[in-house]
């Protein structure tokens, strides 16, 4: 499964451009890795800080309809 979501993040980073936080000095990616209706729900937040970004990333991953929505990775500048 967490081969699925990769491949489903490099295909939204293809189209959307990248996984870059703009500005921000950290990014961050969220899973909430929950069986669910439909898997996984995930967020992608930026921050100035690093406890900001995945501040950031597990709040659009809760958005998103996660319920346990944890940091899976953070990077500097992008991912």
């Amino acid at each position: 499964m967490l081969r699925l979501f990769f491949a489903a993040v490099v295909g939204i980073s293809i189209f959307a451009g990248s996984a870059c936080a703009d500005d921000s000095a950290w990014g961050a990616l969220a899973l909430d890795t929950e069986k669910a209706e439909r898997a996984p729900f995930y967020g992608v937040g930026g921050g100035a800080t690093e406890e900001e970004a995945v501040a950031n990333a597990i709040n659009f991953c809760n958005e998103a309809g996660g319920k346990t929505c944890k940091s899976l990775v953070t990077y500097e500048q992008c991912g």
